[in-house]
């Protein structure tokens, strides 16, 4: 029969007090034992024990959780308010996993090759990431370089080991067996993140893109003019002319091309883009961890600890002067100032999805939008404008 050190400290607290009694000397009263309280707690961990019970595991971390094994016995001598703020961290991720938990419900992701392909390994740390562009991914995949041994300039340039590069026996037991977790960001913000890093920021990395889906996104863009304010679907020409223009994409014309369900997201480029939930199935892979870049430091520190690295929490902490960063509230209500409340509902129905896993709502600094009355008169002015060169 095994005894817990908790079972050992109060078998001997119970002789102590019975030799003390014996011996005839008077203990002050409160060094007196709660005899109830020990007989009673030592008698139902020997029942465990003895009927092969053990203490209820987690569901998703596979370890009894923290908060219940440290922090809330009701009788533990333990100082709680030193350890409020992890306590109050571990509630957070319990509250996270049940809204993810509750959002997916019946629904099951497949694990494809492609999702294995976003989620990276350190096997001497035992921990799975999974990426997610636009939510500090360059932070953390120079941490994770570091765990695996390998210190680089360009985090985006080097190779980190995948899920995709394991047999599916090797991927059943890290995901069984490994740290998992993930780091997720409001949708309208990482939208206009990509954006702005996609779409106005001008370097060597972001020209290919530009060339890319410029043509794509206004040939998308003349579909919706046409439909909308023309009924008409326009000739070939005014389309070539329209996908040539060389003046850079809109933030309208962008959320537009990214609310259009007709428009799969499938390109590997769209990943800055693309759902969340497609990139890491957390409806079928369970996280230990959902970090937040709105609680990224906080996040980060924690996972950090709980992994045994806490030495790169200065890499990856969100860094708020970073050129693409677009979630202050004037940025973000300065942009959505310039597409319409239409827009916004189509974007936020494809991504509703997202934001019911995680908990987001639309933010609270989207207060005004374009007039549908505006819009049109915009529209009609573009379709003017090709009409003319045609």
């Amino acid at each position: 029969m095994k005894f817990g050190y908790r079972s050992v400290i109060l078998i001997v607290a119970v002789i102590l007090f019975v030799l003390a009694v014996g011996l005839g000397l008077r203990l002050p009263v409160q060094l007196v034992p709660d005899l109830s309280f020990v007989f009673a707690t030592v008698g139902t961990q020997l029942e465990e024990h003895e009927e092969g019970r053990v203490p209820q595991m987690d569901e998703y971390t596979g370890h009894r959780p923290l908060s219940v094994e440290k922090y809330t016995t009701t009788n533990s001598r333990i100082d709680e308010s030193a350890c409020a703020d992890e306590c109050e961290w571990l509630q957070e991720q319990q509250r996270r996993r049940s809204t993810v938990e509750n959002a997916c419900g019946n629904y099951i992701q497949r694990i494809t090759k492609d999702v294995l392909s976003y989620i990276l390994v350190s096997d001497a740390y035992k921990v799975l990431y999974c990426v997610i562009p636009k939510v500090a991914c360059s932070n953390w995949k120079s941490a994770m370089l570091l765990l695996n041994g390998k210190h680089v300039k360009d985090p985006h340039s080097a190779f980190i080991p995948s899920l995709k590069t394991f047999s599916d026996e090797e991927v059943e037991r890290r995901l069984r067996d490994y740290t998992k977790f993930m780091i997720v960001r409001n949708p309208h913000e990482r939208l206009l993140s990509a954006y702005i890093e996609k779409f106005v920021k001008e370097s060597s990395f972001t020209l290919p893109i530009q060339r890319k889906f410029g043509p794509i996104i206004r040939k998308n863009k003349f579909k919706y003019l046409t439909k909308k304010y023309a009924n008409s679907t326009g000739n070939s020409k005014k389309k070539t002319r329209l996908m040539k223009d060389s003046s850079k994409v809109s933030f309208q014309e962008f959320i537009r091309y990214v609310g259009d369900p007709a428009n799969k997201l499938d390109i590997a480029a769209e990943q800055h883009w693309r759902e969340m939930y497609r990139l890491c199935s957390p409806c079928s892979i369970q996280y230990d961890f959902i970090g937040k870049l709105e609680t990224i430091t906080e996040d980060s520190n924690y996972i950090l600890s709980h992994i045994g690295a806490t030495n790169l929490t200065s890499i990856v902490q969100a860094k708020p002067h970073h050129a693409t960063n677009s979630s202050s509230a004037g940025k973000v209500q300065k942009a959505y100032e310039q597409v319409t409340e239409e827009d916004v509902l189509q974007f936020e129905k494809r991504f509703e999805k997202d934001m019911a896993l995680f908990g987001y709502q639309r933010p609270t600094s989207i207060t005004g939008f374009k007039s549908e009355d505006d819009d049109r008169k915009d529209a009609l002015r573009e379709l003017s404008r090709y009409k003319n060169k045609v």
